[in-house]
Parts: structure tokens; C-alpha cells; sequence
């Protein structure tokens, strides 16, 4: 992970915290906390929480600027 890079990243960013070796919630926590235009969710795995974060989603990909 390029922790430089980060705080200069005008991409807007969805960040869905990961739990295993591979993406662990550490890094996921850094993206949110140094990328400028991150939306972050914690919870998405099961139940409300994945509801919550399948709108989150789709209101994240509306929100793209088509021209980009």
C-alpha cells in the first residue's frame, strides 16, 4: 500500500473494510483515513448491513461523473 500516494488520489474511493490476511481491516482504515473522497463501510457482510451497503453502492456508482 502506497501511503503516499493516498492523500493525493482524486479518484473517488468505496472502501468496504476487509477481515482476512489478505485485506485486513488495518488497511482498509488507512485508505478511509488518508484518501480525500472516501466513503467507507464498515459493516456489508450479512443482513441489514449488506442492504445498507448494496445502496451505498449503487448511490456511489450514480454519483460517478460520466464524463470521467
Amino acid at each position: 500500500l502506497d501511503q503516499d500516494f493516498l492523500p493525493t488520489c482524486t479518484t473517488p474511493l468505496l472502501v468496504l473494510m476487509g477481515d482476512d490476511l489478505y485485506h485486513p481491516q488495518s488497511s482498509s482504515r488507512l485508505v478511509a483515513e488518508m484518501a480525500p473522497d472516501v466513503k467507507f463501510i464498515e459493516s456489508w457482510k450479512s443482513g441489514e448491513a449488506m442492504q445498507q451497503a448494496q445502496r451505498a453502492f449503487a448511490e456511489f456508482l450514480a454519483s460517478a461523473d460520466p464524463a470521467a
